[in-house]
């Protein structure tokens, strides 16, 4: 018992949430486990050089999501530097035909040091058309999933003295 649940450890106040039945040699057997650990992708880590303005780049491919249903991304930006006008736009795009990437959702914009997770699902069908021509706007996401595929894509607007670091991972992979 056990193997796919997690592994087994003695019972501790928060473990509500973690009880599961089981049967072992013909019997009802409960137990508490601890879920296994969700593995965190890195997609994207970077610090710009501080080289101008409209400066632009794409993360590698994040490929095989076709099976997850749900995930998190975070951005952890742990360098912002420059005028109060400069600022970093980070987009997620996804593959939703295998082949060409389209804008699922755009971060706020960050101007400085600061974290933020976007929650992508494909749960929820979007209700509407969503147009995938333009990239949407700073704090969204369109509700239409991300297929089998993410990537990361980033601009940096302001002066030649902008810089910003940091770090975008996949968290908490759902089937």
């Amino acid at each position: 018992m056990g193997s796919a649940l997690g592994t087994l450890r003695p019972i501790g106040v928060g473990d509500i949430q973690n009880a599961a039945v089981d049967t072992y040699g013909g019997r009802a057997v409960f137990g508490m486990y601890t879920p296994p650990a969700t593995a965190t992708v890195t997609l994207h880590t970077f610090t710009t050089a501080g080289s101008g303005a409209t400066g632009t780049a794409t993360s590698t491919t994040q490929a095989d999501l076709g099976t997850y249903q749900d995930l998190d991304i975070y951005a952890d930006i742990t360098l912002g530097t420059g005028a109060a006008t400069n600022s970093l736009l980070v987009f997620v795009d996804g593959r939703q035909d295998g082949t060409t990437f389209v804008n699922i959702g755009q971060f706020a914009i960050f101007t400085t040091i600061s974290r933020a997770v976007m929650h992508l699902t494909k749960r929820n069908p979007a209700g509407a058309v969503a147009t995938v021509d333009v990239d949407a706007g700073a704090g969204t996401v369109r509700a239409f999933g991300f297929g089998d595929a993410v990537r990361i894509r980033r601009q940096i607007t302001g002066t030649a003295t902008t810089q910003f670091s940091a770090s975008i991972f996949i968290t908490n992979l759902m089937q």
